[in-house]
């Protein structure tokens, strides 16, 4: 993929969408494996925190943005697999991760909690904003 990508002018973001295909740390020795500066991780705020308990998934978060280079999806809550376990993101401390890795890339908006998507996404970027500063 890295190939493909470099050859295309595309990069490649991986990111820990699956509990079990995309864990975290699986990803992260693919990337570290193939060291190409076309390869790089998407962390996402909430996917393995669904699935995993929270040490798990915040150490998990830490080595993601090592390799994140432009863009992590960022959310409030996550569905685990069963639905009945609402997962809730700690998003200072995710914040707090990628401001100390030095992350510059762009943060999407990902509104997967109950209620409005209209409200609660002007929400998520104000907690965002407040996060960044």
């Amino acid at each position: 993929m890295a190939e493909y990508g470099a050859a295309k002018n595309v990069v490649v973001n991986l990111e820990n969408d699956n509990a079990v295909s995309e864990d975290p740390f699986f990803l992260v020795r693919v990337i570290e494996k193939v060291k190409s500066p076309w390869l790089h991780a998407l962390p996402d705020f909430g996917n393995t925190l669904a699935a995993y308990e929270e040490a798990y998934t915040y150490k998990g978060i830490e080595e993601m943005f090592e390799h994140a280079y432009n863009i992590s999806h960022v959310k409030e809550t996550e569905l685990g697999d069963g639905k009945d376990k609402i997962a809730h993101v700690d998003l200072p401390k995710t914040f707090g991760i990628a401001k100390r890795h030095g992350y510059k890339g762009y943060f999407s908006m990902e509104w997967d909690s109950p209620g409005d998507p209209y409200a609660g996404t002007a929400g998520l970027i104000e907690k965002t904003l407040k996060n960044l500063s």
